[in-house]
């Protein structure tokens, strides 16, 4: 685990050890925060590079009233990615995850 100050960086630098190792991952805070990572998202899927951003999100009672950070991230990568799903439940996280690192390699 690598602390970084800015969510760009950190995605850029999931992407960098993406390129090296395998899979590189990135976790950032809801909104602004997923939105910070677009430019390295969009570099990582041009070079097929497989990243993975866990971004925070709202609560789904929360979700479209106004709460703080309250955006659409899937609708946002969803044009910059292979995949760009959510786990609403935290029972499934693990089965999502698995599911994202399947296609991040495929």
């Amino acid at each position: 685990i690598i602390d970084f100050r800015h969510e760009s960086n950190a995605a850029f630098a999931a992407d960098a050890f993406a390129r090296l190792e395998g899979v590189g991952v990135a976790a950032v805070t809801a909104g602004p925060g997923v939105t910070n990572t677009v430019t390295a998202v969009q570099n990582a899927m041009m070079a097929e590079s497989p990243l993975i951003i866990l971004g925070g999100a709202t609560s789904t009672l929360l979700k479209g009233r106004g709460s703080l950070q309250d955006i659409d991230h899937i609708a946002i990568m969803k044009p910059i990615t292979k995949a760009s799903l959510t786990c609403s439940r935290v029972c499934d996280l693990s089965t999502t995850l698995e599911k994202a690192i399947n296609i991040a390699l495929s």
